[in-house]
């Protein structure tokens, strides 16, 4: 996510959550995650719930993290399509990232590339998020037609685990015959309990609606 849109998007639901219920977020990094900091020194979760926008590149380490912090009894709210898409490496001492694996690539950190997976742990998300990424190319008129939020499409991702309690189905319509894996699929909004705790995924690219107006 484009950074300045991303930060407007999380200072208005900061803003909501404290106005509305007395909620004062902490605003985390991947890094942060990346490294366990959203657990307490004894092991338990230092947040009641995490809100990740578009997480499309994390770490193993981020990935494990994550599924770590579910399974302990609380809630981690998606609020982006096309998230937990691609490994990479995280060098701390340069703050940078280099691809590991994902987007049809693989790389050994040896300038060695090779075919490698489009969605880096597409089963495995299935499981444990609920869903994998509408790989459909942006600037595509997809159709939807329950659409109660006036959405311009980006990026989306579509249901496919069916344990998911489906909360809003926006009808997707108009997939075209080259993506035909995806005819029937769900776009949707929807949660899905996992161990102990539970995910809730927008199914969307959520900024592209948010309204700034209110700041």
């Amino acid at each position: 996510m484009e950074p300045y849109i991303q930060y407007i998007y999380f200072i208005s639901l900061a803003k909501d959550l404290y106005r509305n219920h007395g909620i004062i977020p902490t605003n985390i990094t991947d890094a942060d995650a990346d490294q366990g900091k959203i657990f307490n020194a004894d092991g338990t979760n230092a947040y009641d719930v995490l809100f990740l926008f578009h997480d499309e590149y994390v770490t193993r380490a981020e990935y494990d993290n994550f599924k770590k912090f579910v399974m302990k009894g609380v809630t981690i709210v998606f609020g982006d399509g096309n998230v937990l898409y691609a490994e990479v490496s995280y060098h701390k001492n340069y703050n940078t990232i280099s691809l590991v694996s994902g987007h049809n690539w693989n790389f050994d950190q040896n300038s060695t590339a090779w075919k490698g997976p489009a969605e880096k742990w597409l089963d495995e998300t299935r499981e444990r998020m609920g869903s994998n990424f509408l790989d459909i190319t942006a600037n595509y008129p997809l159709r939807f037609n329950n659409n109660p939020i006036n959405y311009t499409r980006s990026e989306e991702n579509y249901v496919a685990n069916l344990n998911a309690k489906i909360l809003v189905d926006y009808k997707l319509d108009n997939v075209p015959r080259s993506s035909g894996q995806y005819l029937g699929h769900i776009v949707a909004t929807y949660e899905l309990d996992y161990d102990k705790g539970k995910i809730i995924h927008l199914g969307l690219w959520g900024h592209s609606w948010l309204k700034i107006k209110n700041l």
